[in-house]
């Protein structure tokens, strides 16, 4: 056997141990592609369901702001109300107790005039 038989020989083989490598690996990567595909079947219903359920948040949201803008407005009237209130019974409660204290003065002297 000759030294240029041997490295034909020597290269045939390595070259089916590389196509064989190359073979598995494409196998491989066929598997892994399949199941990406399996598993990217299922994405319209997930983005379908993941739609759904951003429009409902988003109904939510509008319900939320709704309230909260609600409450703003009451807590609003509330405070003018107390504002009113305040200012409509402050001069005659200050009057009654200034009315109360008179009275209750009045009734200390009439007291002591009568001892």
């Amino acid at each position: 056997m000759r030294a240029a038989d041997f490295a034909a020989i020597t290269v045939a083989i390595v070259a089916t141990i590389a196509a064989t490598l190359t073979l598995v690996v494409l196998l491989q990567v066929s598997n892994a592609l399949r199941a990406v595909k399996q598993e990217l079947s299922g994405m319209p219903v997930v983005l379908a369901e993941l739609r759904d359920a951003v429009a409902q948040s988003q109904a939510q949201v509008g319900r939320v702001d709704a309230l909260v803008g609600t409450a703003e407005a009451i807590s609003a009237r509330i405070d003018s109300a107390s504002r009113v209130t305040q200012v409509a019974l402050s001069a005659p409660v200050i009057k009654l107790a200034s009315f109360a204290s008179g009275t209750k003065a009045a009734a200390r002297k009439l007291r002591r005039v009568e001892a």
